[in-house]
């Protein structure tokens, strides 16, 4: 033990310091002062520690969400491309038969990362078998772009009442809707792009107008005044 004025080592049980007279404090609590102080240094660095790791854990949340927010802004954008050039591939190859309606607004950037960052695309060595896909699932529709123009007499022509009934139902089956004629049910899930996911009631009720764009509405309109114009109660299994 030292003395606490003159710092001079007291080597036996002294009450006081023989160099100034300083009162010494009783034996050993020199030991639990410095204990106490190097229990509450221990805390101290402890405490510092964990807010350093916090700190590091928010930094790294965020950079992740920022890292999650651009992947999705470029999926966003090669799609926005793809989508470019398919619509104009298209336009071209129908422009000298059929009178074009206007485009679909595209989806913009902020619709896109709330409600379609999960798409995916594949890498260059797929690419090919993912076309060949798409060509499948197009050729079991109908009217395949219902849904990105106006119909005209020219789009039913040549088709039965049959066929004019399922193109009218593709139209709500694109949106997940079901059907009471297990007809319609039976026909819409052999296909590769159906997912029935809500009921009839459900789907009219509280989906049909918000999902739908202004074409499929005016088209849906169209193809059913074309199969009643035809055959007065329409087609024998029609769900609505």
């Amino acid at each position: 033990m030292r003395c606490p004025r003159c710092k001079v080592k007291i080597t036996d049980d002294s009450t006081f310091c023989s160099e100034c007279g300083c009162k010494l404090p009783p034996k050993g609590q020199d030991d639990e002062l410095r204990i106490i102080i190097m229990g509450l240094a221990f805390s101290l660095i402890l405490g510092v520690g964990a807010a350093g790791e916090t700190f590091v854990d928010k930094y790294n949340e965020k950079q992740e969400e920022k890292l999650a927010r651009r992947q999705a802004e470029v999926r966003y954008e090669q799609q926005q491309n793809d989508s470019y050039v398919s619509e104009r591939e298209e336009e071209k190859e129908i422009k000298d038969t059929r009178q074009m309606g206007e485009m679909v607004e595209p989806m913009d950037l902020d619709d896109y990362l709330e409600y379609g960052a999960s798409n995916t695309f594949g890498n260059s060595t797929n690419k090919g078998t993912e076309e060949d896909d798409v060509d499948e699932k197009t050729t079991e529709y109908i009217i395949k772009d219902s849904a990105s123009r106006y119909l005209t007499d020219a789009d039913v022509k040549g088709l039965t009442l049959q066929e004019i009934n399922y193109a009218k139902n593709e139209i709500y089956a694109r949106h997940g809707r079901r059907f009471k004629s297990k007809e319609l049910q039976d026909y819409f899930d052999s296909t590769s792009w159906y997912v029935g996911k809500y009921s009839p009631e459900d789907f009219d009720q509280n989906y049909s107008e918000r999902m739908l764009n202004d074409f499929e509405k005016r088209n849906a309109d169209f193809l059913s005044e074309k199969e009643f114009s035809i055959a007065p109660n329409g087609y024998q299994l029609d769900a609505n």
